[in-house]
């Protein structure tokens, strides 16, 4: 009951502009897949500063807003990043007009994003089952748990650079056909992949060991 009401404030902000986040990650996936990562990076970049100055007015000095102000600086920062990249589409001609699907492009559509959806329910199903169950344990459990999902998506994050690259990479190869590239390809992402979780996991693990 305690964290109610600041956690309520963060939802509330965050849920708001909930459309803009999934926006913005329609956009980069699409200004990933024309091969252009620079763009995407200034644009996460510029958010990224503006979240940390905004954290900074709203949460420290001079508002003091706490959670509330954490959550606009947030929102804030999420609009303008969702903005660019919608701008940055429109610039390369390749942003769409948004209407309806044909039932057709609807039924392909849900053929692809249909299982992924799937996945994407369940395990936002775990987390939330898991985050409810810390928090009927208390505030100090609750603590804990979210130290370690932060551990977890940090790992994640990681992650993330390399399913890009094959979902960039690999598409065009297997209409090719030509086998001998997929296999450089997925040797490369598996190696960067081994390599990077092994970095990763060693720098977590001293910070965690040593504090």
């Amino acid at each position: 009951p305690a964290l109610r009401p600041s956690a309520a404030s963060y939802i509330y902000f965050r849920g708001a502009i909930a459309w803009a986040a999934l926006s913005q990650n329609v956009a980069l996936s699409v200004m990933m897949s024309t091969k252009d990562s620079i763009t995407p990076l200034k644009i996460i970049g510029l958010a990224a500063v503006v979240n940390i100055v905004g954290d900074a007015l709203l949460c420290v000095w001079p508002l003091q807003l706490g959670c509330t102000g954490a959550a606009a600086a947030t929102a804030f920062a999420t609009l303008l990043s969702s903005g660019f990249m919608v701008r940055a589409l429109k610039k390369k001609n390749i942003l769409p007009d948004i209407k309806m699907p044909t039932k057709k492009q609807f039924a392909d559509l849900m053929e692809f994003t249909g299982p992924l959806f799937a996945i994407t329910i369940t395990r936002l199903f775990g987390f939330i089952n898991m985050q409810r169950t810390a928090m009927k344990l208390g505030v100090q459990h609750l603590a804990a748990y979210q130290l370690s999902i932060n551990v977890v998506i940090f790992f994640l994050l990681f992650g993330e650079p390399l399913s890009q690259l094959s979902q960039t990479e690999l598409p065009s190869l297997i209409d090719k056909g030509d086998s001998s590239s997929i296999k450089a390809t997925l040797k490369s992402v598996l190696l960067l992949g081994a390599l990077g979780s092994l970095g990763v996991g060693a720098i977590a693990g001293m910070l965690l060991y040593f504090g």
